[in-house]
């Protein structure tokens, strides 16, 4: 689940069906494509344009981030293991508080954002922000003919509950899965002269030679959207089953 389901509801002092009354029904939308500013948002989001303190908000969101548990231990392990990691989210520009809060720097990038950068404008599940990711990474990494996996990691609650789920997204290139040898980011294949290339794991930056990629996610229509676009995907429903998933299709790290 989304921040917005629990901390927006508790911070105006209302139920989520009363907010869903009372909400404009498309500035959240504009909001995450980046075409409100937070001031346009802010003086748009409900209907009748009521006054809404955005440092109070920005303090609120700040105190119930949380991570998903288990997942900075399993980011760091992939991380570790030579993998990297890119978020791709449906989110507004309040990425930034997330990060100031929980530094998923230090595991990933923030490259596929829907209010920013080459998402910008498109979200989750609609067919063209897959396709972005897919063009920004081939634009990124043509000087590599070679086949890249491709997983994710975007993950992040909004109570200490962890009532709001994780946004984890990635790809896996199916072709020479078992027995790899992990390759580190900054090495050319030049340095690996007995090892075999192989991809890696980001959360949503793809850049592959063909079209078999994994998506993780925690919304089963973007899981399907991702099908459609010929990616295969996984559900995410914790950081254990995640990494059982990840062990199955044959990522070892």
């Amino acid at each position: 689940m989304d921040p917005f389901y629990t901390v927006m509801p508790s911070f105006f002092d209302l139920t989520f069906k009363e907010l869903m009354e009372q909400k404009h029904p498309t500035a959240w939308l504009e909001f995450e494509r980046g075409e409100l500013t937070e001031e346009e948002f802010l003086n748009k989001f409900f209907k009748d344009n009521r006054y809404i303190d955005a440092a109070d908000l920005h303090k609120k969101l700040a105190k119930n981030y949380k991570w998903v548990p288990g997942m900075m231990e399993l980011l760091g392990r992939l991380r570790t293991a030579g993998f990297q990691l890119h978020a791709f989210s449906n989110y507004p520009i309040w990425w930034k508080i997330i990060e100031q809060e929980l530094r998923l720097s230090d595991y990933l990038s923030w490259s596929f954002v829907s209010c920013h950068g080459p998402m910008k404008g498109f979200r989750k599940p609609e067919p063209f922000a897959y396709k972005r990711v897919e063009e920004a990474l081939r634009a990124s990494f043509d000087s590599f003919p070679e086949k890249r996996m491709d997983v994710t990691g975007v993950s992040y609650s909004s109570d200490s509950s962890s009532i709001c789920g994780a946004y984890n997204n990635g790809v896996i290139d199916q072709a020479k899965i078992t027995k790899m040898n992990v390759v580190p980011s900054n090495t050319t294949l030049g340095d690996t002269p007995n090892k075999e290339w192989v991809d890696y794991i980001f959360s949503g930056n793809l850049c592959l030679s063909q079209k078999r990629l994994i998506l993780i996610d925690d919304r089963k229509s973007n899981c399907d959207a991702a099908q459609e676009a010929g990616w295969l995907s996984i559900e995410f429903k914790g950081a254990k089953s995640l990494e059982a998933e990840l062990v199955r299709i044959g990522v070892t790290f």
